[in-house]
């Protein structure tokens, strides 16, 4: 899954369940990672900007936030520690849309 179909799963999730489940949204990926860090949360893209969100909304987006990939790519879609892990969400990803 490319980055690009993911951000339009992003829009689509972001029309769905509206501002609620958006923690932060931010143009600098630098600056979402440090906001990842300090709230536990998930860094994800939409469009050209990144936002870090909470479980909720991992959730309606059909993943499951407790899956231990998300701790072996540091709950950073963008530039995942593992590519394996990142792989295998992608699949899971695209089996619920």
């Amino acid at each position: 899954m490319s980055s690009r179909h993911f951000r339009g799963s992003c829009e689509a999730c972001a029309s769905a369940i509206g501002a609620l489940f958006f923690v932060v949204l931010v143009f600098f990926r630098f600056a979402a990672h440090a906001g990842l860090l300090r709230g536990g949360g998930y860094l994800l893209p939409y469009r050209n900007q990144f936002f870090v969100t909470v479980a909720a909304a991992i959730r309606e987006l059909g993943l499951d936030p407790e899956d231990p990939d998300w701790e072996r790519i540091g709950r950073d879609w963008v530039r995942p520690r593992d590519a394996e892990a990142r792989k295998r969400l992608e699949e899971q990803r695209l089996v619920a849309i």
